[in-house]
């Protein structure tokens, strides 16, 4: 594994979709290779765990029917992803 050095100037701010995430976790669940799965997508190992977590606590509020008000965006995301895994 090589280091670069990155400045301020030189980062990049990337936006993934929701589902892109999604797919991103799953290809991290199947090779079981978190850092090399954030170096294919070039983001910090700690941004799959951040994810990863953010996935449970939303699929735990939606299983338990707590969610945020019916048809608010957070809700109608959560309510997708869950709907792609199960």
């Amino acid at each position: 594994m090589s280091v670069e050095l990155i400045t301020q100037n030189q980062k990049k701010t990337r936006k993934f979709s929701p589902r892109k995430k999604l797919q991103i976790l799953k290809e991290w669940e199947r090779s079981g290779d978190g850092i090399q799965v954030a170096e294919k997508y070039q983001i910090h190992p700690a941004t799959l765990y951040r994810w990863k977590k953010a996935l449970e606590q939303g699929a735990e509020i939606i299983l338990k029917g707590k969610s945020t008000l019916p048809g608010s965006r957070e809700n109608v995301i959560l309510t997708s992803i869950v709907a792609t895994i199960f």
